[in-house]
């Protein structure tokens, strides 16, 4: 886990979503997850402020962290398998 928040994340707004990776290590932009506060606050900085934040975790891709129904839709139309993850149960993964 310290090696994970010591990464270099790189986030992208795209309308309501911010789409979070790490450049440097291609497939690990989960590690992002281990401080979640920090990619709420640098998504705030940028003004996308989310009040029930949902993550969408899919593999090679992104992290995208959107509203319920944004993130209800992405998942509706990825092509791939994909997870989502309320913000509030991001604890229970052990990754934070």
């Amino acid at each position: 886990m310290a090696r994970s928040a010591q990464l270099e994340a790189a986030v992208r707004l795209v309308g309501p979503v911010g789409l979070w990776t790490v450049p440097s290590v291609p497939g690990g932009d989960t590690a992002l997850l281990v401080e979640p506060e920090r990619m709420l606050a640098e998504m705030a900085a940028r003004g996308l402020r989310l009040r029930d934040a949902h993550l969408v975790v899919t593999p090679s891709r992104p992290v995208a962290c959107a509203e319920p129904g944004v993130s209800r839709r992405l998942v509706a139309e990825a092509t791939e398998a994909c997870a989502t993850v309320p913000w509030r149960q991001l604890a229970d993964l052990g990754w934070a």
